[in-house]
This record gives structure tokens, sequence and C-alpha cells, in this order.
């Protein structure tokens, strides 16, 4: 459902973009400001890491893959990074990001007795059934611009590879993954820009027996920006 919502915003981006591609095309020459430069800035937002597709349903007949299994999972909050990017011309930019997402909490099943075999916790060596996880993930994204006319808002789509870094008590793995998003540029000044996007990655791994060994949650992101302009 989230992954739906995303591509119906970024079709919904696309063609409010079409409508205004000719005026743009034919204003941009009396724009006041530069329209190649370098940046850099402060991200700010919420982030989901989406941990659904791990968690221990019901229904499940196989106690093992039960216990390796989390029955909780909670990893929403605020998160919080930097940017760094190239504009070649109002239509096409270059960017990467850094951002940490919030932290996670993760429960286990206490201990289990299953046909006389107990099944403890600490199936992968951690001390509590409450464990925390953290995220960072790295992207390089290629942004495609409209600008809206004279209002100084360009509309953009983008995507790109994205790094996802794990750490917690049971394994400290990163994947290589595609990303792609969308978003509202506003320029306030000539040294200043603004904007509201998201982004979305789409982790790896599947519910396995010890899953947590390989598993990376998928991640939403909804960030705002403030960028100087050098």
């Amino acid at each position: 459902m989230k992954i739906q919502k995303l591509l119906l915003a970024l079709l919904g981006l696309s063609l409010v973009s079409s409508l205004f591609a000719d005026s743009t095309s034919n204003n941009m020459s009396v724009n006041q400001y530069k329209q190649s430069f370098f940046y850099g800035g402060l991200i700010g937002g919420y982030a989901d890491v989406d941990w659904s597709s791990v968690v221990s349903q019901p229904g499940w007949n196989n106690a093992t893959v039960t216990v390796a299994n989390p029955y909780s999972a909670s990893g929403t909050g605020l998160a919080y990074g930097v940017d760094l990017g190239y504009q070649f011309s109002p239509h096409f930019d270059v960017e990467g990001q850094y951002i940490r997402m919030p932290t996670s909490q993760l429960d286990f099943f206490p201990d289990l007795t299953i046909f006389g075999h107990e099944l403890p916790f600490n199936l992968y060596g951690i001390t509590s059934p409450s464990i925390d996880s953290n995220m960072d993930f790295w992207s390089v994204i290629f942004k495609v611009m409209v600008p809206l006319g004279h209002t100084g808002f360009s509309l953009f789509v983008d995507a790109g590879p994205a790094y996802q870094w794990q750490t917690n008590q049971i394994a400290n793995i990163g994947t290589f993954a595609p990303t792609f998003g969308g978003g509202l540029d506003y320029r306030i000044s000539q040294h200043f820009f603004a904007e509201g996007s998201f982004q979305y990655a789409p982790g790896t791994g599947e519910s396995i027996p010890n899953p947590m060994t390989a598993f990376i949650p998928e991640i939403y992101v909804e960030t705002f920006k403030l960028n100087y302009i050098f």
C-alpha cells in the first residue's frame, strides 16, 4: 500500500510537471538567480523503518522461525542528515545525502518450549528479549526538475543508488539498493533554497530461519531540507 501511494505521488508530480514544461522553458532565461551551482545543507524529517515482513505473524506453525523473528517491531520517528549536490541547470541536479534513521525497537518472544525442547529468546546470543537497531542511509540521487514559471517552485522526481547500513546486537550488515522519490523545491533567495520531499528504499532479505542475520528493512522517509548555495 505504501509503495502504491509513492508511485501515485510520483505519477501526480510527473503529470503536473508536464503541464508547466512548455511555459517554463520560455521563462527561465529571465530568472535573476544563477542556474548552475554547488549547494549543501541540513535534512530533517520523519521516517518509517518497516519491519513488517519479518515480524512473526498469526498462524505461523514453525516454532523455530517464530522464535527467531521479533513479534513486535517499531521504527518510526525523527530522521536527520546532510546533503551536498550540484545543479547543472534548472532541469537537472545530482545530490548525495546521508540520513540517520530513527532507532527501531525489536521485541522477541520469551523462552518457548515446543515438544519438550526449549527455544530461548537468545537464539542469536542477545542478552535481552528487546533490542535496539539503528540504520544509516547514504544515497546519490539524480533529480529531474520542472520549474513552475516565475514562482520559484520546482517539481522534481529522483532515483539513484543507495546504501543501507544496519547495526544491532545481532548483526552489523549493509546492502546496496535502488532508491526513488520526489518533491518540491523553493528558491528562497540568491543563496538559499528549501525542499520538501519523500524517499523510498526497499531493503533486502526475507523471513527465514535466523532472518535477523541478513534482513534489512525497507524505509520510507519524508524530509525537509534547507540548503545553502555556494
